[in-house]
């Protein structure tokens, strides 16, 4: 499995990272879209899109990366 520190985040746009951030809590593509009222086909166009800025080989591996970076430094050194 790809681990954050394999991923630069660095180059997804807030708008990507928001919809990275979602999929991270388990919510489809179809949600997604629903609660940034945007359509399903823009959500898959910016999944697309961050895994090539990033070169993450999933989505699932990208939206776990943004997850773990969100961790505070305090909680990350209690998951260790």
């Amino acid at each position: 499995m790809e681990t954050g520190s394999s991923i630069d985040l660095d180059w997804l746009s807030p708008r990507e990272t928001e919809v990275f951030e979602l999929l991270a809590q388990d919510m489809s593509p179809d949600k997604v879209a629903k609660k940034l009222h945007i359509t399903p086909s823009t959500v898959k166009q910016h999944i697309y899109n961050g895994k090539q800025k990033t070169g993450a080989k999933t989505t699932i591996g990208l939206a776990a990366a943004i997850a773990v970076q969100k961790i505070k430094p305090s909680e990350q050194e209690r998951l260790d």
